[in-house]
């Protein structure tokens, strides 16, 4: 949603249910807890490139990935499933 919100010729408005500001925020704080509750140490390296007279950051760094696969299993298997209700006024 961020991404479409930013890259996409749509305008959404402010108060758009999915993609107005305050979803939008809320997205962006989710992944800000995100990065910080899991923000990855390992070092990166750098060296110096006599060539082009700088530092450059050396890319191979191991870094250990979770497996996406078995996280969308494990939510999938703990959904809430809610019944959809007619009878809310709103």
């Amino acid at each position: 949603m961020i991404r479409k919100v930013y890259w996409s010729n749509t305008t959404y408005a402010a108060d758009h249910e999915l993609m107005g500001s305050e979803h939008i925020d809320h997205c962006i704080d989710a992944i800000r807890q995100y990065l910080m509750c899991n923000a990855d140490i390992s070092p990166i390296n750098w060296v110096w490139d006599e060539r082009e007279g700088k530092s450059k950051a050396v890319a191979q760094v191991a870094h250990t990935c979770r497996n996406f696969d078995e996280i969308k299993h494990w939510a999938r298997g703990r959904k809430l499933l809610v019944p959809f209700r007619t009878d809310i006024q709103g």
